[in-house]
C-alpha cells in the first residue's frame, strides 16, 4: 500500500461523529458541489468514498534562479540548456522547458508511479502547442550541456521538492472543513505528509490535480465513464506558471506504467 492509498484508507475507515456527514450533505451549495473536478448536483450525499476520492497528492516545486555551471549534470531544473546524452541531438523544432531527475523525485512519490531512476526531458513548441519528451536512464557521466541551436539563453531554475496531500473541493460550507480537519491531522501524523483542506493546490508541481482557471476540467459525475480523456486515466508530469496562466504536461497513466513517454499532451489554462 503506497502512502496515497494509506491516506485514503484512513478517510474510508475514520469514525465520523454521528450525523456529521448528513449535516455536510444538507448544507452544501445549491449551485452544485465539485469534488476534484466532478460536479454533483443536489441532492448530494457526502460519503467516506467521495471524500477519499477528493484526496489528491502532489509533489510541490520551489524553484530558484541559478547558473548553468553550478548545476550538477542531470539535476532537475527549469529552462537554461538541457543535460543531454553526448550522442543525442536537440529535438528539431522544439524549445527546452524542463528536465526531471526521477532519482531526486522518487523520495516524494507517494503514489509510487514514477521510475526509480533516469532523467525526463520536456520540450515544447509554442506555435503548434505540442510537446516532446525524452527519457534517459543511463549514467549521469554520459550527459553534457547541449547549447540551444537558436543560441537562445534562458536563466535556469533549480528545484526543491516537497510533499502535500489536499482534500480538493469547491462550494463547501464551514461544516465540511471542520469535519475533515481531524482526519487531515491523522493523515499528516500517519504518513508524514502535510495534509491540507480546501480548494487551492500549488501551481508548480508534479502529479496531483492541475490548476484550471476556467473550469476546463469540470464535468458532471454521471458522465465520468464516457469522458474522452478521463482525469483518472492521465497523470500530470509537470505544471508551471506560464504567462497569465498555467501550462500542463500530461501522460496517460497506463503509458507511464509502461515507461512509454511517446504520447504527451500539453494543455493551458489562463486567468
Amino acid at each position: 500500500m503506497n502512502k496515497l492509498e494509506q491516506a485514503r484508507d484512513i478517510v474510508l475507515n475514520y469514525d465520523y461523529p454521528e450525523g456529521a456527514l448528513s449535516e455536510c450533505s444538507n448544507e452544501l451549495s445549491e449551485d452544485g458541489f465539485i469534488f476534484n473536478g466532478a460536479l454533483y448536483d443536489q441532492p448530494f450525499e457526502v460519503t467516506p468514498q467521495k471524500l477519499a476520492k477528493s484526496l489528491v497528492h502532489h509533489i510541490g516545486i520551489e524553484s530558484s534562479n541559478s547558473e548553468e555551471g553550478k548545476i550538477p549534470l542531470g539535476s532537475s531544473k527549469f529552462f537554461g540548456w538541457p543535460h543531454l546524452p553526448k550522442t543525442m541531438d536537440w529535438p528539431e523544432g522544439y524549445d527546452f522547458y524542463a528536465q526531471l531527475n526521477f532519482g531526486e523525485i522518487k523520495t516524494y512519490d507517494a503514489e509510487d508511479i514514477f521510475p526509480d531512476t533516469g532523467v525526463l526531458y520536456l520540450f515544447y513548441n509554442m506555435n503548434s502547442f505540442t510537446g516532446k519528451v525524452i527519457y534517459f536512464n543511463g549514467p549521469m557521466e554520459d550527459l553534457v550541456l547541449k547549447e540551444n541551436p537558436k543560441k537562445i539563453k534562458t536563466t535556469p531554475e533549480t528545484f526543491k521538492f516537497y510533499n502535500r496531500f489536499t482534500f480538493h473541493f469547491y462550494n463547501a460550507n464551514a461544516i465540511l472543513p471542520k469535519v475533515l480537519a481531524p482526519i487531515a491531522e491523522k493523515i499528516t501524523n500517519t504518513t508524514g505528509i502535510y495534509t491540507a483542506v480546501g480548494t487551492r493546490v500549488q501551481n508548480v508541481k508534479i502529479s496531483g490535480k492541475a490548476t484550471f482557471y476556467q473550469g476546463e476540467d469540470e464535468y458532471y459525475y454521471e458522465d465520468e465513464e464516457n469522458l474522452e480523456f478521463n482525469p483518472y486515466e492521465r497523470t500530470l508530469l509537470l505544471e508551471n506558471e506560464f504567462g497569465e496562466g498555467n501550462i500542463h504536461f500530461w501522460i496517460l497513466t497506463e503509458d507511464l506504467k509502461q515507461r512509454n513517454f511517446d504520447n504527451i499532451q500539453i494543455t493551458y489554462s489562463g486567468t
